[in-house]
């Protein structure tokens, strides 16, 4: 099938005196798969809607391979969509439902019969008879939903949300065919998701999205260790901030000393001596110890005065004497060691802190 890539300039939309999506643009390229993540609310279902013709833009173009679809109607775009409720048509059997789109098209009946043949092949579902949606499973459905956009072979494939409605297990059983899939097919997709993990797994490349604009995009790992704002830091995991001055500058790091009187050494971030910043890091970016002396890089101390068991692991939360609360992860196994209202002392990681703009 044909490669395409997709290009956003400047594309808005206003519902009345709502800006719902403000002035986004992103390049996806041919044979990539491009995650739209971000709250519910965020504007990033209604961008899927307008690449898909379901909605026109207030302003902005999309262009789609090279062709201008800005305005075109869902029909007469190349382009094909996978929802959460699957939209499988309940009077109609599996086989009719994934060669729906081909009899539309006039398609000839020993194609679509080849074509729905290798589809049903493609999403494992080859092994079943001839049954109707509520005779399968959520997961067969869903998989049926996805042989049925894919049978039409579209130049570009977009997924809100597919997989909300499906349980944990069988939700990343799906994750890993999408892609296996998507790898195989070479196809350009856009996929939404509000799930931080789900995006990882399926993603070439993440646009982070909040209150109708783009915040950042990149590969996965860019925007899990480089994040460009709090709101993605915070998105991405980032529970702990911690405000400060650069103190000291050099090639490849920085000093940045905290309010809270001590000091780290974080990954070198373009800023200057005296500039006030904010040190994030995750509850997995510290650990808990009481054997750390003297005035140490990254030392802080403070007073367990939270527990949240997360299984293998657990999360403090401690009061520094600034009156900030850190969360800092640790392993269960080693819990014995530390109760709550337990004085203990805290080592930041220099590669787990993000230095970012103060809000």
């Amino acid at each position: 099938m044909d490669r395409a890539g997709l290009t956003l300039q400047g594309v808005s939309k206003r519902f009345s005196e709502d800006t719902v999506v403000d002035d986004v643009s992103l390049v996806v390229p041919a044979g990539t798969l491009l995650t739209l993540l971000g709250p519910s609310g965020c504007g990033k279902t209604t961008i899927l809607r307008m690449i898909g013709g379901f909605i026109l833009p207030s302003s902005g173009t999309i262009d789609l391979g090279g062709t201008d679809i800005t305005v075109l109607p869902p029909e007469r775009r190349p382009t094909a969509m996978v929802f959460q409720g699957y939209a499988l048509f309940p009077h109609l059997r599996l086989r009719e439902n994934i060669g729906f789109g081909l009899r539309m098209r006039g398609v000839a009946r020993n194609i679509i019969a080849a074509k729905v043949d290798e589809a049903l092949d493609l999403v494992q579902l080859g092994h079943l008879a001839n049954p109707y949606p509520h005779q399968m499973s959520g997961g067969q459905q869903q998989r049926a939903a996805l042989a049925r956009a894919l049978v039409i072979e579209p130049q570009l494939l977009l997924l809100d949300e597919p997989f909300g409605a499906l349980d944990r297990a069988l939700r990343e059983e799906m994750q890993v065919e999408l892609r296996k899939i998507q790898q195989a097919l070479g196809m350009t997709m856009i996929f939404v998701t509000h799930d931080q993990e789900e995006a990882f797994i399926l993603s070439d490349r993440i646009a982070v999205m909040h209150s109708g604009r783009l915040e950042q995009i990149g590969e996965p790992g860019d925007i899990y260790d480089k994040p460009h704002t709090r709101f993605v830091a915070a998105f991405m995991g980032a529970s702990n901030f911690l405000r400060g001055k650069i103190s000291h500058v050099d090639d490849t790091s920085c000093t940045v000393t905290l309010d809270e009187g001590t000091f780290i050494n974080a990954r070198i971030s373009g800023r200057a001596v005296g500039d006030a910043v904010e040190l994030a890091f995750r509850p997995d970016g510290a650990e808990i110890g009481n054997d750390y002396i003297g005035e140490c890089a990254g030392i802080l101390r403070g007073k367990i005065v939270f527990i949240s068991n997360l299984g293998g692991k657990l999360v403090f939360e401690i009061a520094l004497p600034s009156g900030r609360t850190i969360k800092v992860q640790h392993d269960r196994s080693e819990s014995d060691l530390y109760s709550l209202g337990n004085h203990v002392t805290i080592r930041l990681k220099p590669k787990a802190c993000i230095v970012l703009d103060p809000t």
